[in-house]
């Protein structure tokens, strides 16, 4: 490495600017300042954007109308250059790693370069036992396309060795002795699985605690690090087959499509656990995208807000349990305000839950039609959320839960807050 380099800083007088901008009288006015100046520039970033909308418009419709011609016409045969295309899900038990599974059976494959005719099998990774069971009998009961198959695999990504486990297992399928001509790899890594907290921030306890099962350390445990252990036990597939040395054996253009939330993107009360875990699988889902470009590799996210899912479902139980288990909640929120904060969850969940197969049919797309980028889902998501996430701080947090009327506005005050002294 060359010592020698030595990086450009910002020259003096800028460094003078910014301490300026941060001086405690000037910061607001510096504030106010920039955001006149954003609303006088608006109506150019306005036109722009309507300019641009056009194309935006185009290239999506092509999109769509070149999926609805390859999904009726592709072809039912096999080739002697046949290519097997392996898609890795994880949380297959329910939801929309269930129901992803099942679309990918009965859907056309994707077209793989080099082949004449190609197959799906999908590796459905899920945490129990009677996960896999379920997933078994639904694809007996399945009209599956062509040869599409699938291959239950219990994995809890919470484990390291179980997520090793269960990526030798692919490995070894693809790497198999195969017909001569015939190809397999690895299309796609959706990381699906995750759980979901409610409960103000000091009614959670941050690690497990005997008989306690929701936690910050749980939420994190899988919804972060448990999406970055099944990419890291994928890379060395996805690196091995875009550097192969034939171009029979090479393949570029794999998928990893990290399925976070809109609470990875914007925060709300009662959501905290969730939330820090979702922000920190967007932040990093942004730079595996960078790291992984050398080897043709695509990363993703799909971005749901409340969907018809198990997870959602079970808001209302959460809460419940952390009033039952939490001596805060108890002794410094009290009952009244536990119930209000019950209900707006639960309020706040259904006001916008939306049919659960809208994002398997997004997490479809992405992998098989190649959609990039980040993909918002539901109709609050695409356009009230992702308006409210581009105002400054303060203004999101009135719209999210500062005003009477706001989704998480609870209005009823904790029991300590009432006690205080005046």
């Amino acid at each position: 490495m060359d010592d020698t380099f030595i990086p450009f800083t910002p020259p003096t007088f800028i460094q003078h600017i910014n301490d300026f901008c941060h001086n405690p009288i000037i910061a607001p006015f510096a504030y106010a300042g920039f955001w006149s100046v954003f609303c006088i520039l608006s109506p150019l970033g306005a036109l722009f954007l309507l300019i641009s909308l056009p194309f935006f418009v185009i290239k999506e419709v092509i999109l769509s109308v070149n999926a609805i011609i390859y999904d009726k016409s592709n072809p039912n045969h096999l080739s002697r250059d046949h290519a097997e295309l392996v898609v890795v899900v994880t949380g297959c038990d329910t939801g929309f790693g269930n129901d992803l599974v099942l679309k990918l059976l009965k859907s056309p494959p994707p077209p793989c370069p080099g082949s004449s005719s190609s197959s799906v099998t999908v590796f459905a990774f899920c945490y129990s036992e009677a996960g896999c069971e379920r997933v078994s009998l639904q694809s007996l009961g399945l009209d599956a396309y062509g040869i599409n198959a699938v291959h239950p695999v219990q994995c809890d990504v919470t484990s390291e060795k179980s997520v090793a486990g269960a990526f030798a297992a692919v490995a070894a399928y693809i790497s198999r002795p195969k017909e001569e001509g015939s190809k397999c790899f690895l299309h796609s890594v959706v990381n699906n699985a995750g759980v979901g907290t409610p409960g103000y921030v000091d009614m959670i306890p941050v690690k497990k605690e005997s008989g306690k099962v929701c936690s910050f350390e749980r939420d994190m445990e899988v919804n972060y690090f448990g999406a970055l252990r099944v990419v890291k036990a994928a890379l060395p597939l996805i690196k091995d087959q875009a550097t192969a040395a034939t171009s029979s054996a090479r393949y570029t253009g794999t998928c990893v499509v990290n399925v976070t939330s809109m609470a990875g993107l914007v925060s709300s009360p009662n959501m905290g656990a969730y939330t820090g875990s979702k922000h920190a699988m967007e932040a990093v889902s942004t730079c595996l995208g960078y790291e992984l470009k050398p080897w043709g590799c695509n990363v993703t996210t799909v971005n749901p807000s409340f969907h018809r899912t198990p997870l959602v479902e079970g808001i209302e139980g959460f809460v419940d349990v952390m009033y039952r288990e939490s001596e805060v909640a108890r002794r410094d929120y009290g009952k009244d305000f536990c119930t209000e904060l019950k209900r707006k969850s639960i309020t706040g969940s259904k006001l916008a839950e939306w049919r659960a197969e809208n994002v398997s049919g997004c997490i479809y797309d992405q992998i098989y039609h190649r959609r990039s980028g980040q993909l918002l889902v539901g109709m609050d998501a695409r356009f009230a959320i992702a308006v409210i996430r581009h105002f400054p701080a303060s203004f999101q947090r009135a719209m999210v839960a500062g005003w009477k009327g706001a989704q998480f506005y609870i209005g009823v005050q904790p029991n300590l807050c009432k006690n205080k002294l005046s």
